[in-house]
């Protein structure tokens, strides 16, 4: 981890891609066979987006000066956080927990990581704004 520990309420986060970063990734298990067919798949975009919704809101007091960005793709969920401190570890770890929870409630297994290094996180990936 870098040895200064930046306050990281106080500033905004600085997303250049030559610093290190935290970034989470997670799977919805079972994906292929949620779609595999399309009465089901009608059902699970449903579920994906009120899942999306529930998950914002519940990350939004995280996200505070942008220093956790999230973005989901079909059956990914990437978290990353602006930098590599202790701070944004336990950001991180809190975030991570509140999609367990999400996940739990929506009846939806996970299977994923955590992950330190270098990284590009640019805005126009970036799918799930506040």
């Amino acid at each position: 981890m870098n040895k200064q520990q930046p306050e990281i309420r106080k500033k905004k986060a600085d997303w250049s891609s030559t610093e290190n970063h935290l970034v989470l990734c997670a799977d919805i298990m079972g994906f292929k066979k949620m779609v595999a067919k399309p009465e089901f798949h009608i059902e699970t975009e449903k579920t994906l987006r009120s899942f999306l919704d529930e998950l914002k809101k519940a990350m939004s007091p995280l996200r505070t000066n942008q220093h956790i960005r999230l973005s989901l793709f079909s059956d990914s969920i990437f978290l990353a956080t602006g930098c590599d401190s202790l701070q944004c570890l336990n950001l991180i770890i809190q975030a991570s927990s509140i999609i367990m929870q999400i996940c739990k409630k929506f009846k939806l297994p996970i299977n994923g990581c955590i992950a330190r290094g270098t990284l590009t996180f640019d805005d126009i990936f970036e799918v799930a704004k506040k």
